[in-house]
């Protein structure tokens, strides 16, 4: 299926064309040793709610967890939030309390604890500690993050991934967002640890058979097992938080990263992960829980990944870090799953980490980037802003999402919506079976009204769903496709 995201314009005839090729500009977010040592991990949130967008970074050589104030014109400003995490520290961002404000969370620290840092609404943070188990102590050390509401309870859980330990560990939040119960999913008992370093886990939460509850991806490299080869296991959630183990592939080679999107299209969803020896590969879901391996020969040695349509052509696209090679790349799909390496930046040293969204709200994708060995965290504008994003009229006062038009429709149709404030907005279509069939659109957009044209030839004829969601509102309407 095809879409774009097209302005309300009183000029006829506004086409938009096809990019294989994105120029970025970099600009310097911030740049050490003085104000960042060996930066790792970065990610994007409207932190004091003034409607741009700001950056937050780790620091693997300095401590340092900021965040880095945007003015409205990508000129950034340093705010520390603690100097407390140290070494192989992951970053999360989430409501965690449903006030409106975005928190982050952090796996690493003294001793690589899990802690959540609570934003009062101007830039200001309070450190909560979320595990005690995660300590020299136990041998724990988390150095991985994601949260997603497991219990369907309505408030914010967390699950983290460590080295040194074979246990998979989910943290079960009481509601009160300060309490969490510690829940062992599974002591992987595949091979025989015995090193004094032990694998390394990178830990996510997904729905991955689309039954409305949340399963765990987890990969692990075992040094001892044939150079670094790894494993990927799926936890499958029955509903009651009870996870079962499925092993997907024991075939993936010194792992770092794992994320898990529909990158074909299809409707499932489908894993990307990055490796260090065998560069990057994805696995095909065929929607009844049977999985192929694809490696993505494009790719270099990547540590984090990112999965954003950079070109705005429908499908999704990866952005990687190659830290061997020095460079920032994002890797396009074609559509049909074969990727093109496109490199963003060189000379970069060692790319700890990468992220993407639209920084400076023009309305295509931007890529950041965090280097250690060069002390900086980057940015590195598009220039493809294919469409307009915004009518710049008068700005709405409440949120609208109208009904399509026309409907019933054959193949395309157009949404209308309406923001009254800026922040991260979704609209996703779904079958009616709750499956997700496309994303037409995911990330930051200043207020305004929207105008989005779906075209969906590729889809059977029947009953489909959009939903339309913001941090302050979410609506669904109904929409029939006949052929």
């Amino acid at each position: 299926m095809k879409f774009n995201i097209v302005i309300l314009m009183a000029i006829l005839g506004f086409t938009t064309n096809t990019f294989s090729q994105i120029e970025f500009i970099p600009h310097v977010v911030i740049q050490g040793p003085g104000s960042i040592l060996q930066p790792g991990y970065v990610l994007t949130f409207d932190v004091d709610n003034d409607g741009d967008i700001d950056i937050a970074a780790s620091s693997f050589g300095d401590g340092k967890l900021a965040w880095h104030e945007n003015d409205g014109q990508q000129n950034f400003i340093q705010h520390v939030i603690t100097t407390d995490v140290y070494g192989f520290s992951q970053i999360w961002s989430v409501d965690m309390e449903g006030d409106g404000d975005i928190d982050l969370l952090s796996s690493g620290g003294n001793y690589f604890t899990v802690k959540w840092y609570e934003n009062d609404g101007n830039g200001g943070f309070t450190t909560h500690y979320i595990s005690s188990e995660a300590s020299a102590d136990s041998g724990i050390y988390a150095v991985s993050v994601w949260t997603a509401d497991v219990g369907n309870d309505g408030d914010i859980d967390i699950v983290a991934g460590g080295i040194n330990s074979p246990e998979i560990r989910w943290y079960e939040n009481d509601g009160s967002n300060s309490n969490f119960t510690t829940h062992i999913v599974d002591t992987i008992g595949l091979f025989d640890y015995t090193s004094d370093w032990g694998p390394v886990n990178a830990t996510i939460f997904c729905d991955l058979d689309q039954d409305n509850d949340q399963d765990l991806l987890v990969v692990s490299e075992v040094p001892e097992i044939n150079n670094w080869d790894g494993i990927l296991l799926w936890y499958k959630n029955d509903g009651n938080q009870n996870f079962e183990r499925q092993i997907i592939s024991t075939s993936v080679h010194h792992p770092r990263n794992v994320r898990a999107r529909d990158l074909d299209q299809d409707g499932d969803i489908d894993i990307v992960i990055s490796e260090y020896q065998n560069k990057m590969e994805w696995f095909e879901n065929d929607g009844q829980e049977n999985f192929t391996q694809h490696r993505i020969e494009a790719a270099k040695n990547s540590n984090t990944l990112h999965i954003a349509d950079l070109d705005n052509d429908g499908d999704l696209d990866l952005v990687a870090g190659y830290p061997f090679d020095n460079e920032i790349a994002w890797l396009e799909n074609d559509g049909s799953q074969n990727f093109t390496n496109h490199i963003i930046k060189d000379n970069i040293l060692f790319s700890e980490g990468v992220w993407a969204d639209d920084v400076d709200l023009d309305g295509d994708i931007d890529v950041l980037s965090a280097s250690q060995w060069d002390h900086k965290v980057m940015w590195y504008e598009s220039n493809l802003n294919p469409v307009g994003i915004n009518e710049h009229s008068a700005t709405p006062l409440q949120f609208v999402l109208e009904q399509n038009y026309p409907n019933p429709f054959n193949p395309a149709t157009t949404i209308e919506f309406s923001l009254p404030k800026s922040g991260f907005v979704t609209l996703r279509i779904y079958n009616l079976l709750g499956q997700e069939v496309a994303t037409l659109l995911e990330g930051h957009k200043p207020s305004g009204r929207y105008v989005v044209n779906f075209d969906a030839s590729k889809l059977s004829s029947g009953i489909y769903y959009y939903t339309l969601t913001t941090d302050d509102f979410m609506q669904t309407r109904k929409m029939v496709l006949l052929r």
